[in-house]
């Protein structure tokens, strides 16, 4: 079988879009999909693979814009189902019907010159889609939730368990909480970041998941097909 190098780029959430667009193309044209150790083969229940072989030909990028979405929502969620050690651990965290997870990501996006969404817009969305502000719930990388036995590597997880276990989510310009909204059975609200450069920006929130993450080339809105 031919194989489909994937080299991986950037953190947890980006890897994700790079893994899903890749078996995504290997399931479509019969090719042996090789990609590097990831901390999803931990998280999710998908087998390792062979290691790429960088010598020749093999997808690089960050893959989020439509063009690349060529995997469907169920897809998504049939591949990164969560492995029974991780529902084990953090199943306490699950959300009541009524709490609105927020997720806001500030730190590196600061550094890198890219929006960030204000506190004010997200009270701002409870007010437009009738939410209830005091059942807001916020997760931050600079704050996150701590779980006894959460492996030094993946400290991420609870709170990106959270997100998709949560009923209502709003969510922040990330591929980390895209990736949540795309898993979870709840209702997703999203930030609206177009042309808006670096700094903190009151931002309209729409019903959806689709609203891209970054307005940089190459980056654009992305609808998943059911």
């Amino acid at each position: 079988m031919i194989p489909l190098n994937l080299q991986m780029i950037g953190r947890f959430g980006n890897c994700c879009f790079q893994y899903l667009h890749a078996r995504a193309i290997a399931e479509r044209d019969g090719l042996e999909l090789r990609t590097p150790r990831w901390v999803g083969e931990k998280i999710f229940q998908i087998e390792p693979t062979a290691e790429p072989d960088y010598s020749g030909d093999y997808l690089h990028g960050y893959f989020q814009n439509q063009e690349s979405a060529i995997y469907t929502r169920t897809q998504a969620r049939e591949w990164f189902r969560f492995q029974p050690w991780v529902e084990e651990l953090f199943d306490h965290l699950k959300p009541s019907p009524e709490t609105i997870v927020a997720h806001r990501r500030v730190g590196d996006l600061i550094g890198y010159g890219y929006p960030t969404i204000s506190l004010e817009s997200y009270r701002s969305a409870c007010f437009t889609y009738d939410l209830d502000e005091s059942k807001m719930c916020f997760v931050a990388e600079d704050h996150p939730t701590f779980v006894l036995r959460t492996p030094l590597n993946i400290l991420f997880l609870p709170d990106f368990y959270i997100m998709c276990k949560a009923k209502t989510l709003l969510r922040a310009n990330s591929s980390f909480s895209w990736m949540a909204g795309t898993l979870t059975d709840g209702e997703v609200f999203s930030p609206v970041i177009d042309d808006l450069e670096g700094g903190e920006h009151l931002c309209k929130f729409v019903k959806g998941n689709h609203p891209k993450l970054c307005s940089l080339e190459g980056f654009t809105d992305i609808h998943l097909k059911p």
